[in-house]
């Protein structure tokens, strides 16, 4: 798949497969990273078939955003500014640009499924840079990196394991079989091949998508449906491009040679796809039989924890009738307190409208031309009523016997 190796007889046969071919992944989220004057740009305008990135518009301290369709797959790709030399420099100006790379990665809900590093011809990263990437992304970023080198008229690309493994070799001929190399035509062919080389190291990937540090992981059955929809879609391609080689085969005897090399290719295609579908489909399983356990987990420990929680309400419902017995019992109390003061209060009042009469005849009195009135309560020191004439004795000895007393017990009323 997008060989420079394929003879230009050929690419008529080759050029309308892709209108017959299942792609793996409707839309396709990518990030592009790099140094400065690395060729950012010309790739990104190569995935996207468009003049997207130009210098004018790129020489911005925060990232860019594009997208496009094209293939049958909805391209969104995010150019972030490159760094001088070495990201992992103290310069605040490197300091923004990993801030900004944290930013594009995480723009993405889903997370990107690729992120693409631009470096110079036959150089390497700095392991400096690769620890800088690491932290600032995650341990696992290199899973899900591709690298792209611009080399004169040619694009090569590795993966970024690959691309650390060993340092790059300086000649085209000595790479060929780690980079994949091709003309910067811009034609639709090479946009097609540039396209497919993503999209197949996609597929390859352990995860679809990249999730940095940070950001929320997908619950499982999300993953569990994500990988499922790739499983179908590699049976389909693999369908379809057995149709069409049944297609090329049943075409005149005369353009046998001509198709030979065609449906060799397509035969390796099919092969490498049905190798990944192995993978893919073992991985599925493996996903769906974790995602069964820890539902089958997350079930226990419902239970247990729905059953401490059953417990702790019988404990509480058995508090709260306590609770509540201990309530009617006071209130019981209460209302008893309550017959009390109104029986006293009634008596109070029975007292009161004694002595408002006892009132009532002494203004009477007092109306018929009394001199003087007095009203003086005498308390009995003995409970005997006889205290009062001994009282009244008294008055008269105190030179009062010129007026009028009314005395009154404050017992019996009398």
């Amino acid at each position: 798949m997008g060989s420079n190796e394929s003879k230009p007889d050929d690419e008529h046969l080759l050029g309308d497969t892709h209108n017959e071919i299942t792609v793996l992944f409707d839309k396709i989220k990518i990030v592009l990273i790099g140094c400065q004057n690395d060729g950012k740009n010309k790739i990104g305008n190569a995935i996207l078939g468009k003049n997207a990135f130009t210098y004018r518009n790129t020489r911005k301290e925060h990232y860019l955003k594009d997208d496009n369709t094209i293939f049958g797959r909805r391209i969104t790709l995010i150019r972030v500014p490159g760094w001088s030399q070495d990201l992992s420099s103290d310069d605040i100006k490197q300091f923004k640009i990993q801030q900004v790379i944290k930013d594009s990665v995480k723009s993405f809900k889903d997370g990107p499924h690729a992120i693409l590093l631009v470096v110079k011809r036959n150089t390497t990263l700095t392991v400096r840079t690769r620890e800088t990437l690491e932290k600032l992304l995650g341990s696992n970023v290199s899973e899900h990196m591709l690298v792209f080198s611009i080399d004169g008229a040619k694009i090569s690309f590795a993966t970024m394991i690959d691309h650390c493994a060993e340092r790059r070799q300086t000649t085209i001929d000595r790479c060929k079989k780690r980079y994949h190399l091709f003309r910067r035509c811009m034609c639709g062919k090479q946009n097609m091949e540039l396209i497919e080389i993503i999209e197949d190291f996609i597929m390859k990937k352990k995860a679809i998508h990249f999730y940095s540090i940070g950001k929320e992981q997908p619950k499982p059955e999300r993953q569990v449906q994500q990988l499922a929809t790739l499983v179908n879609r590699l049976k389909q391609r693999i369908s379809d491009l057995s149709e069409y080689i049944s297609k090329l085969q049943s075409r005149n005897q005369t353009e046998t040679s001509k198709l030979r090399r065609t449906i060799e290719l397509k035969n390796e295609e099919i092969r490498n796809l049905q190798a990944v579908l192995r993978q893919k489909e073992e991985a599925l399983r493996e996903m769906k039989e974790e995602t069964e356990r820890l539902r089958s987990n997350q079930r226990t420990t419902e239970m247990s924890a729905l059953h401490g929680r059953i417990t702790k309400l019988e404990n509480e419902g058995r508090e709260r009738e306590k609770e509540l017995q201990k309530m009617l019992e006071e209130n019981e109390q209460k209302k008893a307190e309550i017959r009390t003061l109104k029986e006293e209060n009634q008596e109070l009042k029975d007292i009161l409208c004694v002595q408002e009469r006892k009132r009532s005849q002494i203004h009477r009195r007092m109306s018929n031309g009394t001199e003087s009135l007095e009203l003086c309560v005498l308390p009995p020191t003995d409970y005997n009523c006889s205290n009062i004439e001994g009282g009244m004795e008294k008055f008269k000895q105190a030179g009062m016997a010129g007026k009028i007393f009314m005395f009154t017990c404050v017992l019996c009323n009398c």
